[in-house]
């Protein structure tokens, strides 16, 4: 007799999550050169629609953490792409928010959104 075991992430408890209200809504990528018009729209079931810059599934969900550590959960879609969840560090001033993938406010890498109204 055999069993099976998965490792897989589970999709988080958002009852159980901190969320930033100060996130919600639609945000428009302003430091991008694709002349695409990208955005973020956080929304107040927890799910965020926009976050396509990493693979996975359809399903996405976040919370936050101290008002400047943002998680973004990522459904996978079976077997060849499993969940994952993605961290990022956000500052908003105003109508802008800042993104970036660590802890370091000087990462080259660094995505800049402007609220919709």
């Amino acid at each position: 007799m055999f069993s099976l075991a998965s490792c897989e992430e589970k999709e988080p408890d958002l009852t159980k999550k901190e969320m930033d209200t100060r996130l919600l809504g639609t945000w428009k990528q302003i430091n991008s050169n694709n002349s695409e018009n990208k955005k973020l729209i956080f929304m107040s079931n927890g799910d965020i629609i926009g976050y396509d810059w990493k693979m996975g599934g359809k399903k996405r969900v976040f919370y936050t953490e101290n008002n400047c550590h943002l998680f973004v959960f990522v459904k996978g879609l079976g077997i060849k792409l499993s969940n994952w969840t993605y961290e990022h560090y956000y500052e908003i001033d105003g109508n802008k928010l800042t993104l970036w993938p660590s802890l370091y406010k000087n990462s080259s890498y660094r995505y800049i959104y402007q609220k919709e109204k």
